[in-house]
């Protein structure tokens, strides 16, 4: 599955707005690092990055998820309980990271933002 990334030149308004009205497939808007519009930009592919608390057991982690309606869909090699959930692209990824942290049943959530990377 793909998710386009569509950037907006000079003297766009709002494209966020605007996606809702292109053709088929999913889309994120960009983003900027440095509101002044320099630095590397970054956008929401889709799928949030869950840290649990240590103590959780994947039993315990899936009871989560499921209570929560989530798909957990791999574990990272970052700590002891770090997981990628499936959200669906865009802001919609960006809601759901938050309302998962602000829900206070988990360490920390954030989305798992794709970042432009430049060759040194």
């Amino acid at each position: 599955e793909f998710v386009r990334i569509w950037k907006g030149g000079a003297g766009t308004k709002s494209l966020s707005r605007d996606l809702s009205k292109l053709p088929g497939g999913k889309f994120s808007p960009v983003f900027r690092d440095h509101p002044d519009g320099e630095g590397s930009i970054r956008a929401l592919p889709g799928g949030i990055v869950v840290v649990f608390d240590p103590a959780w057991d994947f039993q315990k982690i899936s009871e989560w998820a499921s209570s929560e309606k989530i798909e957990v869909l791999d574990k990272l090699p970052i700590g002891k309980n770090a997981y990628v959930v499936r959200s669906e692209p865009g802001l919609a990824a960006l809601e759901l990271a938050n309302r998962l942290q602000e829900s206070g049943k988990i360490q920390s959530a954030s989305p798992d933002w794709w970042r432009e990377v430049e060759p040194n």
